[in-house]
């Protein structure tokens, strides 16, 4: 069968099922989630649960640390893609490292007590998980 063929097969079962005609097309229907929308502190909850400073959380997110800081702070509210972001590491803290949008480098550091990761050089909160 050619690729006109198929188009036109193809273009010919859906006018059918929209017809109400089945002629044993599989259909699939989708249902998409609803974005939601989320208050100051389980946007702060977000951010300390996937171990970021605002400023390392808003590069992930694609927003200024301004953004979030009035995220947090309850002056503003994250769009529709931000909220959608928000719902993906809400449900996935490692969300950003395992999709390729945070990388590590160098030596990894581990968290002692609630403190978030920074970006910048290691400091005393953070023990090195390095053998020496």
């Amino acid at each position: 069968m050619s690729r006109y063929d198929e188009f036109m097969k193809g273009l010919q079962e859906a006018l059918d099922y929209e017809k109400g005609v089945s002629n044993g097309t599989l259909v699939h229907q989708l249902e998409i989630i609803d974005i939601p929308n989320y208050q100051p502190e389980e946007i702060r909850a977000i951010r300390l649960a996937c171990g970021m400073t605002q400023n390392t959380f808003a590069a992930c997110i694609g927003v200024t640390k301004k953004a979030v800081e009035a995220w947090e702070g309850g002056r503003s509210h994250p769009d529709g893609a931000a909220r959608r972001l928000l719902g993906l590491m809400q449900t996935n803290p490692n969300f950003a490292q395992d999709n390729g949008i945070l990388k590590t480098q160098g030596t990894l550091y581990e968290i002692k007590g609630n403190k978030p990761i920074h970006a910048a050089a290691p400091s005393t909160q953070y023990k090195s998980s390095k053998a020496n």
